[in-house]
């Protein structure tokens, strides 16, 4: 069986991150100074997690009442991640947006939001945050947002070095690695900062949690900074977690810390919290799957790959590793089901066809084998076909089921369960 191969941390940022995709949902709210009316914290969670779920503009319907009732007190991580997030999603939203922004007295408030509404990519808005930062210097807000901007950029050049490696392009990948490590360093510094302006505020260790963890994943084979990041970056989450004990962002970033380190029964608690607190998020569902499936435990990591299928039905990745899940449990009829529908969405996605062509084979063969029936064979003989015109690797996997689609008898044993080529692994 092929092994999952380990959670990279580039997910746990990728999650926990503004801007990010889907997926990215800021910080629980922290009650402002004055205080919130009862039931606005409860209010503003059910507007992340809205946003969370790709629905930015229910998530608008909720927070825009919150405005009238506190128009000038709203935290400002909500302010400029959640309410930016639903004005990009819609262009009338954004000069709407702008609009508040300039109502706002001269405050980190409005600085960020009006970055956030601008939009543009990640080297545009690191600029602005950088002058919102000496702006309003003694605010730790600007600076979280510059240290969040940063990490993010920090990401996205790890993600085009890789790009331009696999394209043949060598030197470029070790600049871009380089500019990485770079924008990462100087991330950890404005989290810093922002933990010395506000030592009190959770997301000001968030911040440089995740900002250590990105060091983590430039550091190369720097094993002492790796691991003294590593080690710093822990240390700042349970600071976080110590404040605000129920943010799910933070919970699922320390577990894949954990994981990254091969603690996956420690990592389980925190993304079994993570879970409970934010309901049908993808991030946290497919990471505790995951672990799920790597402690060998395929029944519950089973009914995690379903709970991840069902918060978004339509991601070829998730449907192929719930057919995985399938597949381990022995349930091969269910397997070849989630197989199929995952080939439909890709090739209406115009994705890598060729995973899910591999599920199918396996469950077909499989299914031939134990029934000792020929027609799922012949099946599995034309779509290993296709799976070769759609461009399937010729890895092992290939090379063993050539041979035994090659017999002109039912082969005596199954072929290998190929690993998940989803999320699971590939």
């Amino acid at each position: 069986m092929k092994p999952t191969p380990p959670v990279l941390l580039a997910v746990a940022l990728a999650l926990a991150l503004a801007g990010c995709g889907r997926s990215a949902a800021p910080p629980r709210a922290v009650p402002d100074p004055a205080g919130l009316e009862r039931g606005l914290p409860d209010a503003y969670l059910r507007a992340q997690a809205t946003a969370a779920a790709g629905d930015p503009a229910a998530a608008d319907r909720i927070l825009r009442p919150l405005l009238r009732v506190r128009p000038l007190h709203v935290p400002s991580h909500l302010l400029h991640q959640d309410l930016a997030r639903a004005a990009e999603a819609g262009g009338a939203l954004a000069a709407e947006y702008a609009d508040l922004a300039r109502d706002l007295p001269s405050s980190a408030d409005a600085d960020l939001l009006l970055v956030r509404v601008r939009g543009g990519t990640l080297e545009d808005r690191v600029p602005g945050y950088q002058a919102a930062a000496v702006k309003d210097s003694g605010s730790p807000w600007p600076r979280i947002a510059l240290a969040t901007a940063r990490t993010d950029l920090s990401r996205e050049l790890l993600r085009r070095a890789a790009a331009k490696e696999r394209e043949g392009f060598a030197e470029e990948g070790k600049k871009l690695r380089a500019d990485a490590r770079t924008s990462a360093g100087r991330a950890r510094t404005e989290a810093e900062r922002g933990v010395a302006l506000a030592p009190g505020l959770a997301p000001a260790h968030a911040a440089l949690g995740y900002a250590l963890a990105a060091v983590v994943d430039v550091a190369a084979d720097r094993d002492r900074e790796k691991n003294e990041a590593r080690v710093k970056a822990l240390e700042s989450f349970g600071k976080a977690l110590s404040i605000d004990p129920g943010d799910p962002r933070v919970l699922l970033a320390r577990a894949l810390l954990l994981l990254d380190e091969g603690r996956r029964e420690e990592a389980c608690p925190d993304l079994d919290a993570a879970a409970e607190a934010l309901p049908g998020d993808q991030g946290i569902l497919v990471a505790r799957a995951r672990n799920l499936q790597d402690l060998g435990r395929p029944k519950e990591a089973m009914a995690g790959w379903k709970a991840a299928a069902a918060a978004a039905p339509r991601d070829p990745d998730l449907r192929l590793d719930y057919s995985y899940a399938f597949a381990l449990n022995g349930m091969w009829k269910e397997a070849l089901a989630e197989a199929r529908t995952a080939e439909r969405l890709y090739a209406a996605a115009g994705g890598e066809r060729w995973k899910a062509l591999a599920g199918i084979v396996t469950d077909l063969v499989q299914i031939g084998i134990e029934g000792a029936d020929s027609r799922p064979l012949d099946e599995a003989r034309e779509r290993f076909r296709d799976y070769r015109a759609a461009g399937g690797p010729s890895n092992e996997w290939a090379g063993k089921m050539a041979k035994i689609l090659e017999s002109e008898e039912t082969p005596p044993e199954g072929p290998e369960v190929p690993g998940g080529a989803g999320k699971a692994g590939n």
